[in-house]
C-alpha cells in the first residue's frame, strides 16, 4: 500500500466513524415522540440513505 493510499484509508475511515455518529443522532432524533407525524417512509428512506454511504465508504476501502 503507498502512503498516499494509507492516507485515502485514513479519511475513508473518519467518513465512516462520522457517517456512524450521524447515524446514531438521527436514529435519535426520529425517535423523538413529537416527530410521531413524521411519515415513516420517509424516516425509513433517510436512514437508508446513511445505510447506503456507509456500504460505499466500506466498498471504497475494501477496493484500496
Amino acid at each position: 500500500m503507498t502512503i498516499e493510499q494509507a492516507v485515502k484509508v485514513a479519511n475513508l475511515l473518519e467518513e465512516l466513524e462520522a457517517i456512524e455518529a450521524l447515524g446514531s443522532q438521527i436514529e435519535m432524533f426520529l425517535s423523538n415522540v413529537a416527530l410521531e407525524s413524521l411519515p415513516s417512509k420517509l424516516a425509513n428512506d433517510i436512514i437508508a440513505l446513511l445505510d447506503k454511504a456507509y456500504e460505499d465508504k466500506k466498498k471504497e476501502i475494501e477496493s484500496l
